[in-house]
């Protein structure tokens, strides 16, 4: 079986872009918009989803839920757009899982991907423990 892991990374500056962009996001786009503003625009939706379901919390906190939902919408994405893939997924010829790259302790934390639901396979995300001998509950997401 192969697998495709789609690797996110804490102290994600484009996401925390993202962020901070999000009172603007709802503007048309410019004409000349770099790649850079191309990109955060993609990100606005994982920023906007973690803003939501945590007003009042720092955005330490809101860039570390947005990261975990991005790297959740990219799988979904993934098999959405790439018949292929969702093909060799579909007949459990490819696994994805999808994990969160700490660039301070080096580790990656695995937080699950699409799973079987009996005979079907279904696009909504199983969370997965983390299982490393060190991981404590450091937020409402472990």
């Amino acid at each position: 079986t192969k697998l495709l892991v789609v690797l996110g990374h804490t102290k994600c500056g484009a996401l925390n872009g993202a962020l901070a962009s999000i009172p603007a996001a709802d503007a048309a786009p410019k004409p000349d918009a770099s790649m850079l503003e191309h990109y955060l625009v993609a990100l606005t939706p994982a920023a906007k989803q973690a803003r939501a379901e945590l007003p009042r919390a720092p955005d330490a906190e809101v860039a570390e839920l947005a990261i975990r939902i991005n790297v959740k919408n990219t799988m979904r994405s993934i098999l959405e757009v790439s018949k292929p893939l969702r093909q060799q997924w579909e007949s459990g010829d490819l696994m994805i899982e999808g994990g969160i790259y700490d660039i301070t302790t080096g580790k990656v934390e695995f937080i699950g991907g699409p799973q079987n639901v009996g005979n079907l396979r279904s696009l909504e995300l199983v969370e997965q423990p983390n299982l490393t001998p060190q991981s404590s509950s450091c937020c409402q997401w472990c």
